[in-house]
């Protein structure tokens, strides 16, 4: 990567509002591929027994976060490279076990270059905006982060123990997580946009998970711009 796209990533606009589509059978070869790990993290108990236990999630949403979140890491990796000409990483669908285990960058591109920042990816589809719709009577994009779980211990989001100062967070919406359509809304540094963290809109999360509002963001672009 040149000086010259290096310095286009950092000035960009943190409000990329860009749809990317992919074709129908490549985003099958996706989909199957994400079943595949999605699955087999399931069988293994690795993500499944840790959400359910430490973030009273129930085990179908286990498997429909993963799925979305993964398939969110495919469509930010495709704007990475068609916006900026970086590597078209793949998402890691590795299943780690034992001393392999441990927490990483969704898209570790300062392992392509040490002067790119790592990106981390969230996502949110249809049923988000419709639940803020219901609790706050207008529709609204937000982002969950897990704070602490169900017992008040553990399972907090690694993006609060990040020391890595220039890595990026991408937001991203789809309809579900099939659709062969993504949209980025956001990529911003995480050390400005962990300022505008708010409380969930179900009572019952909040101690335990913090949300970002693309409302709340937009009514502060001029700020998260700068």
């Amino acid at each position: 990567m040149s000086t010259i796209e290096g310095s286009a990533l950092k000035s960009m606009d943190q409000f990329v509002d860009t749809e990317i589509s992919f074709t129908e059978e490549y985003n099958d070869i996706i989909n199957n591929t994400i079943a595949e790990f999605a699955d087999m993290l399931h069988q293994k108990g690795q993500s499944a027994e840790h959400y359910v236990k430490n973030r009273s999630a129930p085990d179908k949403k286990v498997y429909h976060d993963i799925f979305l979140g993964k398939k969110a890491e495919y469509f930010v990796a495709e704007y990475m490279h068609q916006t900026y000409n970086l590597p078209l990483l793949k998402p890691d669908l590795e299943i780690r076990e034992g001393k392999k285990k441990g927490w990483y960058p969704d898209l570790p591109y300062s392992q392509e270059d040490w002067l790119l920042p790592d990106i981390h990816v969230k996502s949110c589809n249809q049923g988000t905006v419709d639940l803020h719709k219901t609790h706050r009577g207008y529709p609204d994009y937000s982002w969950t982060f897990q704070y602490s779980n169900s017992r008040g211990r553990g399972g907090q989001d690694e993006l609060f123990k990040l020391e890595d100062t220039n890595c990026l967070l991408a937001l991203v919406f789809m309809d579900n997580e099939l659709s062969h359509r993504g949209t980025i809304k956001v990529v911003a540094p995480w050390v400005v946009l962990k300022n505008y963290l708010d409380d969930p809109l179900i009572d019952w999360f909040k101690g335990k998970k913090l949300c970002l509002y693309h409302q709340n963001l937009l009514a502060n672009r001029a700020t998260i711009n700068v």
